[in-house]
Parts: C-alpha cells; structure tokens; sequence
C-alpha cells in the first residue's frame, strides 16, 4: 500500500484512458495553479477552496485537508490549516483548527514514515490497526496521504479522503497529486507570508502609534487615551481583553493585582475598577519563577498546568498570551492578552510586537502615576508655602498683640500717680507676657517636632490632681463667657500612672482653651476621660472634648492637625493663635501611643477625642478619709445641668453613699418639704429663677437643725463669699467638679480631715537662703537686674559677672567664698561651656564639688546634654520661673549647710 513518491514516466504501453484521464487531472491542476497564482491576499480563501475543489473532482474523493506541523517543546505536532468537504459552501465553515496532534501520540509510524518521503495509500481496512482506529471514526473508506517538502523541511501533509468506495489511487495520479499538494502548500506559505508580513507592519504601526499618544498623553486625559492605545492593539490581534497586572508583597509573599484592564464593550471609567489581585503560589504555582526567567504563557487554555487553566478558565478565557514585564532588571509585573472567544495561537513576531507595546503601556502607566505624585507634591509644596505665608502672617499678630500690651502697659504704668493703677498695669504686663511666653513655647515645640527632637519625660504623677490643674488654667475664661464647664471621670482610672504630665497636660489645655475660644457665650463645653483598655498594667486612656462652638467642616477637619495651619485663614483673624496646637498636640498623642481625631459638623460643635497609653502607678488611698459614714448621709445635690447632677451621683456612688437631685430651687424645697431636712446640701450658685444663695436663705428659714450647705460655683470664691456666707453658706466646692474635691469637701464639713492639701503648695516655712553665696555668670544687665531682685526674698547673697572670663577670675580668687554658680551658656569673651570646663579644671577642690547651673534660652534636649557634658550639675530656661529657680536652689543648697 506505501509506495514512493516520484514522477511518473509515460511510456507506449499506457492505455489511451489512462492517458486520457492523467490530461484531465493535470489541466485540473494547471488551472488550480493559475486560479491560486491570479489570486490577492483578500480572495485567498476562495481561490484556495474553488482550487481545492476542482482537484477533489479530477481525482473522485468527497474532501481534501493540508495539514500542517508546528514544532513545540522538541515535539513534532500537525494541525489543519485548511480544508474543503463536499455539501459544505463556504470555505469559512473549514477554517483553520487550534486543535492540534503529536505523531507519537496520533498515528507513531507516520513520522518515520512521512519523514522518508513516503506516502499512505488505499483503503482504510487495509491498513494498521491504529491507523483504522484514528481514520475510520472519520467515515473515510479510502486514504490517500501524501507528505510535502519545501526547500527540503518536512511542511506538513495533504489527505484526499475518499467516503464513498474501497480503493488504490494509481501512481500516475499520485504522481500529478504530488505537484498539487506541493502548488496548494507553496500558496499557503506564500500567503502566510504576506499576510505576517502585513500584520508585521499592522502591530508596528500601532505600536508607534500609541507610544505617541501616551507620550503626549497628560495627567487629565491620561485613563482616555490609554484605553484607546490599548483598544488599537486589540482590534490588531483580535482580542477582547487586556489586563496590566503590577506585582506587590504582602505578608514576605509575591502578590499580583490588575493595576488598569481594557475589555471589549467597556467604559474607560472602568478601567482602573478591576482590582483583581492574588499570590503567585495560590493561583499561579511555579509561574513567578517562568516570569523571572523571561518565559511567557502563552496559546489555547487546554495546553496548559492544571492550576493555570482552571484559575484562566474560571475568568472566561479560552487562549491568552501573558508576557513578563521587567523594569531595571525587577520582575514589575506582567501584561495579558486574552482571548475569551475562541481558542487561537499567537505567532513569535505576535510575542515581540505586543511585549514592546506592553513596555510602551506600563512605562506609561508609571510615568503617569509619578506625574501624579509630583502634581501632588507640587500643590502640597505650594499649600505648605500658603501655610507657612499665612503662618507668618499670623504669628507677626499674635506677638504684636502682646508685645503692644506690654510696652502700652508699661507705658500707663511708668505714668500712673496711684498705686492701683500701676498694679492694673502690671497685672496686664504679666497676662500679656505669659501669653507670649505661650507663642514662643509652640514654636519651640513645632521646631523640635520638625527636627524630630521632640521627647518625653515619663515619671508618676496623680492623675485627677493633672487635670484640676489644667482646668485652672482655662476656668477664668469659662467664668468671663459664662459657659457651662464640666468633667466626668469614668470608673477604673488610676489615682497614679507613669507618664508625661507636662505634655499630657500641654494638650489638654490646647483643646480646652480651643473649646473655650470656639464656643460662644453661655456655651457649654464637657472634658471626659474614661480607661478603654488596661493590659500588663498599661492603661489606654481616652479623652473626648466636647464644645457647642462653630463646628469644623470635612474639608477643615482634612488639613486640621497639619503644621501651620488652623481650619481656615478666616479663623486666625477671627479668633487668633498660631495653628501651631494642634500639630503638637497630635505628636504628643502618638509618641504616648495613642492617635488623635475629631468629629464635628459646621454650627453643631465638636468633639476632639485622643488616646494615651499610661503606665500604672503605686496605687492609692481608697478614695474617701476613714471616719466617715457616706451612707448614713442625707445629701441632695441642686442644680440646672443635667450632667453636672448626673456626674455628682456616680461619684457619691463610689463610696458607696447615695444622693438625691433636684433640678432648680423650687424642687429643691419641695423635695425637703416632702422627705424632711438632708445633712447635706450642695447648691449651684447660678440657677434661674432661684440662686444658690436664695436657695440657701430659704432653707435656713424652713430647716431645723441646722444643716450643712455647701456653695457650687465656678467663680472666684471670693466674688460670692460675702453674700453666700451672709446666707448662711458653710463651705465652698469649686466646679468642674472632681471626685477628690467632693471628699475633701464633706470630709471638711464633717471634721473628719482632708484627703489632699487645699492647692498642693508647699506649707513648709518660706525659703531662706542667708549665709549662702552665689556666683551669677550673665552679661545682659536687666537679666542680673531680675535674678537680684527675684531672689531679694530668700537672702541670698550675689556676685555678679558679666561674661564667661570674669566668672573663672572671681571664683579662682574665692573659691571658698561660693557655694553655687548661675553660669549663662551665652556669653562674650569665654562662653558658659569654656568657663565650666576651665572652673572644673582648677586645681582646688571647690571647682571640682561647687554646682554650677546652666542658665540659658536653650531649652532642647540637646542643649540640656550639652550643659551636663561640659561639666554643669542642672539647667533652668529662660524666661526663669521663679518656682524652677527655688527649686534648684533649694536642691543644692539644702537646709543645714549655712555658712
């Protein structure tokens, strides 16, 4: 049944049929070629199935198929390119097939057998047993296979099938049928050829075509045009899909995510929708490292792992071609061409024009997101230049305000005849130079924030005492706008916690004093603070600040705890302040482990809330003084605010006593009326209708047995004290209200002690220093002026020099006669720093023990090091407070040691 392929030789002895019929079969074939000759590239396919056909006729078989190979993987595959079958009309029913088949695997001999020229020839139960299992399901009687060669490579193969009859095709026919195949592959090569030719030049051009237009693409119109570039390379390969995929770690794995994808039918608003992401190791194992090694996925699902083709499959895709994207050497990511219509292979010239146009599309995409973050960064450097204009602007007002205030007071008060005037004036000088004070402070910080120097000095403090005296602080300005000012303390709270109160308290008093700015007239503002959380002893604090003010917007609230800034220009002008606080105090707040946030609505107040993470302290007395039996106690609380009331029974509550309420004067009377006279009676000052003091007056008329009334106010106590007393008003509690400052206050009124001092000063005898001599190092005559005068009180005696080198002579000429310097860090001449290392180095033995101070405007941690490294023992800032220079005092000089 194999014979060889050849030319046949005619000879005398033909039959004259034969002859006949070998006429008409090559007249067929010479036709077939010039049909295939005379056709263009867009009539192939017609040329190709009418040339087809003819041959089919001229040899009697129902269908003709060329197949051709492809080699893959060091592995031999055919599949069909084309085909033409009697009753079908149309050439575009036999397109070419992306199924395709291994010799090894299909029909084994064949290669071998193909490979040495040889052809299959004659009816299908004739031949092997395997070459009958693979044609007969094809309904072919008989076979005729011939392979084809072209410049010497094994091409592929051509098969007439004939479904009717049991035959040998004859070698003259095979011979003719030879030239035909070798005519119908030629064509198919040729075309091929042009038609990658023209697809070449296609995909070209649309690269070149969109590597302009995202060259020129801006930021605006950015997602537009590269929807449109992307679109263009589809409709060039025929595709539906294109997904850009940007790698990123997470959890120390490879992830993957679709950074921008295009699809047919699509909204270019869309295109940044599809956030599809997952690991490599999930959903495509082993693909990480095929990508790093340059390898590409690519051509029909089918053909592919398993993970790969369920994880492609379950997206719709049939055929895909995703190419590795490395930039500087770094796999960045990937670019998918998918294909969810049809299974279909991707050329190796397809491979190198579409992973060019995928550099072209991601480099876009970079060069986009990096003009986007200098755009971003550009009006962020242009907002923090506004800021800091605007900053300027603002602190050249604030400290003109006080500064104004202070020369003018001067000036008043150099003028004034009578004692109470210059007292008024230098009342006013004080409030005016702590205010300023306050400015340079926050700048300070915001400076040592920006060099990020700034750091803190945990150490125990008593919690509920931090809070009473940040609520001094602002309590003057609550009483002056007559707000309503309250504190609830939640259960759980330490008595001590380990931290820094100093900054602790810093933000509290920036919030409140904001609540207290912000809140109109008869406002009201509430200061909570409850234990959210406590593990291993560390308690989570949290703050809320509550006002009834102005309010902040979403857009003020975005930019309100930046640097420079407060929730608007309009603000600083309206209200004042640096725009500073808030900064600060959002840094304080992380450094203590917490954040910082605010909820807030235009004309509905706000709320500024913070966490802190304190450490427990030793823990305290148990909250009330021994002796006192708080639930024999009749009391009843009086007053207009419903919180004030409420806040007043839970702490009651805590030691275990019980307390009634009334919410005005007139209940007040008819609860005594009705329940008898209470041990007890706490009174608002302030109440409509019926005062505290009205209150007080009726009560002494109604009860008998006198019982104890005590006076609520958050005035000044010595405003009310006349007529309160005149009323018959035992005692005073200040508001807000404190739980410690409630027990002192029934403790007082029952005799029973107090649990704190009245204002925690010193109730030891005044400072007195006589006998004591001290060497001041300062070369600004008004600040020696004002050490003097500050010390004048406690008797101490002062030597004074004005620079570093007079302070080393005198004290090397006395060293015996000093017990402590004042060194400035400052000066001309010698320094404070080269004065303190030459004393130091003295050979006697005063330079080596004798305190030396540093005394300086330097207040950074720095600064402090600096001091102590050139030899100093401590370090007070200027302006001096008077208390951290007695304080010192008072440690190096402790009592008992007078000359």
């Amino acid at each position: 049944m194999n014979q060889p392929t050849g030319r046949y030789i005619f000879s005398e002895e033909v039959p004259i049929a034969q002859l006949v019929r070998q006429g008409e079969l090559l007249n067929v074939v010479n036709n077939a070629a010039l049909i295939l000759l005379g056709a263009d590239r867009t009539g192939f396919g017609d040329a190709l199935w009418k040339s087809m056909g003819m041959m089919a006729a001229g040899v009697g078989v129902q269908r003709v198929i060329i197949w051709k190979n492809q080699v893959d993987n060091d592995k031999l595959y055919y599949r069909r390119v084309f085909a033409w079958e009697e009753g079908i009309a149309d050439w575009r029913q036999c397109v070419e097939s992306t199924v395709r088949f291994t010799y090894l695997e299909s029909i084994p001999h064949w290669e071998m057998l193909f490979a040495a020229k040889r052809n299959v020839n004659g009816p299908v139960r004739l031949l092997s047993d395997v070459e009958q299992e693979r044609l007969a399901p094809y309904g072919i009687k008989s076979v005729l296979v011939i392979p084809v060669f072209l410049q010497n490579n094994f091409w592929g193969f051509v098969s007439f099938d004939d479904l009717r009859r049991e035959r040998e095709f004859p070698p003259d026919e095979v011979s003719i049928l030879l030239s035909a195949c070798l005519l119908l592959a030629n064509a198919l090569a040729r075309n091929d050829e042009a038609t990658a030719n023209d697809r070449h030049a296609v995909l070209t051009s649309a690269v070149n075509r969109i590597a302009e237009v995202l060259l020129q693409s801006d930021e605006t119109g950015f997602d537009d045009d590269l929807w449109s570039c992307m679109e263009i390379v589809a409709h060039c390969v025929d595709i539906d899909r294109i997904r850009v995929w940007e790698n990123f770690v997470r959890d120390d794995r490879l992830h993957y995510r679709c950074l921008f994808a295009w699809h047919e039918e699509g909204d270019p608003q869309n295109g940044r929708e599809c956030r599809r992401e997952a690991a490599y190791d999930d959903a495509l194992p082993g693909r990480q490292q095929k990508f790093e090694d340059g390898e590409f996925l690519i051509g029909p699902i089918d053909g592919l792992q398993a993970e790969e083709r369920d994880r492609l499959a379950g997206c719709g895709i049939r055929s895909v071609l995703a190419l590795p994207i490395s930039i500087r050497g770094e796999l960045w990511g990937f670019i998918s061409y998918e294909d969810s219509r049809k299974k279909r292979s991707f050329s190796r010239d397809d491979v190198i024009i579409l992973q060019s146009a995928g550099l072209i599309i991601v480099n876009a995409l970079q060069r986009n997101e990096m003009d986007h973050k200098l755009i971003k960064a550009r009006e962020e450097a242009l907002a923090g230049t506004r800021a800091k204009s605007e900053f300027l602007s603002n602190m050249s007002h604030e400290i003109r305000t006080p500064m104004n205030a202070i020369i003018g007071m001067t000036a008043i008060g150099l003028g004034a005849a009578d004692a109470t005037r210059k007292d008024y004036a230098f009342e006013k000088i004080e409030e005016a130079s702590t205010h300023l004070l306050g400015i340079i402070n926050d700048v300070l910080d915001m400076s040592k924030i920006e060099a990020n120097k700034l750091e803190l000095s945990p150490a125990p403090f008593n919690f509920e005492k931090l809070l009473r005296k940040v609520v001094d602080v602002v309590n003057f300005r609550v009483e002056e706008k007559q707000q309503s000012f309250n504190v609830m303390l939640g259960r759980g709270i330490p008595d001590t916690v380990i931290g820094d109160d100093q900054r602790l308290a810093q933000v509290l008093a920036n919030l409140l004093s904001n609540a207290v700015k912000f809140t109109p007239e008869n406002g009201a503002i509430r200061l909570s603070a409850t234990l959210e959380h406590e593990e291993e002893n560390v308690c989570t604090l949290k703050f809320a600040v509550a006002d009834t003010g102005i309010g902040i917007t979403a857009e003020q609230q975005a930019r309100l705890f930046s640097s420079f800034q407060q929730a608007e220009s309009a603000t600083s002008r309206k209200y004042g302040g640096t725009g500073l606080g808030l900064a600060i105090s959002k840094r304080i707040v992380e450094m203590m482990g917490g954040r910082i946030w605010i909820e807030s609505e235009p004309g509905n107040g706000s709320t500024f809330l913070f966490t802190v993470r304190l450490r427990r302290g030793e823990a305290g007395d148990a909250g009330h003084a021994v002796g006192v039996d708080w639930k024999s106690l009749k009391m009843l609380a009086v007053d207009d605010d419903v919180e004030t009331l409420c806040f007043f029974t839970e702490i009651v509550s805590r030691t275990g006593g019980v307390c009634d309420t009334a919410g005005s004067g007139a209940a007040a009377l008819e609860m005594t009326e009705r329940r008898g006279p209470y041990d007890l009676y706490f009174l608002d000052w302030r109440m409509p209708e019926m005062s505290g003091i009205e209150l007080a007056r009726e009560l002494r008329k109604r009860c008998e047995g006198r019982p104890v009334l005590v006076l609520m106010t958050a005035a000044d106590r010595g405003v009310a004290e006349e007529e309160a007393v005149g009323a018959g008003v035992d005692c005073f509690l200040p508001k807000p209200l404190f739980p410690s400052s409630l027990v002192d206050c029934v403790n007082e009124c029952l005799g029973a002690g107090k649990r704190f001092a009245v204002d925690g000063r010193r109730t030891e005898a005044a400072d007195d220093f006589s006998g004591r001599r001290m060497l001041l190092a300062e070369d600004v005559d008004i600040n020696r002026e004002i050490v003097c005068a500050l010390l004048e009180p406690v008797h101490l005696e002062i030597t004074c020099a004005e620079n570093g080198a007079e302070a080393l002579r005198l004290f090397s000429e006395a060293p015996g006669d000093y017990d402590l310097i004042f060194m400035d860090v400052q000066m001309p001449k010698m320094d404070g720093f080269e004065a303190t290392r030459a004393i130091r180095a003295l050979d006697v033995p005063q330079a080596r023990n004798i305190p030396i101070i540093a005394m300086t405007a330097n207040v950074f941690r720095e600064d402090i090091e600096a001091c102590l490294a050139s030899g100093m023992n401590d370090h007070v800032g200027k302006p001096l407070n008077m208390e951290d220079v007695l304080a010192k005092l008072r440690l190096y000089l402790p009592a008992g040691r007078k000359k």
